[in-house]
């Protein structure tokens, strides 16, 4: 094991041998669908470091995005399918290359059940991805395309002037909306100074007047 996992500090000594022996490390590159929709859950996965997207896919082929899962964190969903035997109900994709440690389904069940460091790391994950999930829903029901828009921005964006790589069909899938309303608002945006288009990247001019916009509405 390269390096002992950020969740791992602190943990009893017995716990941290446990994982060394029973998790296998992968490096995943970016772009790689590693569960679709109806997957059975074999493993339970820990992010090392990258990003995996977790969305769903409606029938017209519209993207959703449900979470991110990033270092330390792990998949709410493949939580889920292990203790109710369920089959995968999405689709995850790596993000950025992504290191990741798989623990077999059986094996980290039973840690759930005897160890009280993996029944507090379940507790806690459950519900800081149930917030987000939370937070998807409101932000589906009570923002307008723009404001989701601009959450989205702002999501990939830390600093003025940087560039987004991201198309607006990339957008669209975030937000589960569609790209011909998606290049509108950003065109809108453009014309008003806040983000400058290009092809296959979006770069933020004006990420104040962005993050005043999301508060207020």
């Amino acid at each position: 094991m390269p390096n002992t996992l950020a969740l791992l500090h602190g943990a009893p000594d017995h716990v941290i041998e446990l994982f060394k022996a029973n998790a296998i490390r992968q490096e995943i590159p970016s772009g790689i669908e590693i569960s679709r929709e109806g997957d059975s859950c074999a493993f339970f996965p820990i992010v090392e470091s990258g990003s995996i997207r977790v969305y769903k896919l409606s029938r017209d082929g519209h993207e959703v995005t449900l979470y991110r899962i990033r270092e330390g964190e792990s998949c709410i969903l493949t939580l889920s399918c292990l203790v109710r035997s369920a089959l995968f109900p999405a689709h995850a994709r790596v993000e950025k290359d992504c290191a990741l440690y798989l623990v077999p389904a059986v094996t980290f069940k039973a840690w759930s059940s005897t160890e009280p460091f993996w029944r507090d790391y379940v507790i806690g994950h459950l519900s800081t991805t149930l917030d987000r999930v939370v937070g998807l829903v409101e932000n589906m029901l009570f923002r307008s395309v723009e404001m989701r828009i601009v959450d989205a921005l702002l999501e990939h964006s830390r600093e003025e002037g940087r560039s987004i790589a991201a198309t607006h069909q990339d957008i669209a899938n975030e937000i589960g909306s569609a790209r011909e309303v998606i290049s509108r608002n950003l065109k809108e945006m453009e014309r008003e100074g806040l983000v400058s288009l290009g092809r296959g990247e979006i770069r933020i001019l004006d990420r104040s007047r962005l993050l005043r916009m999301s508060e207020l509405l």
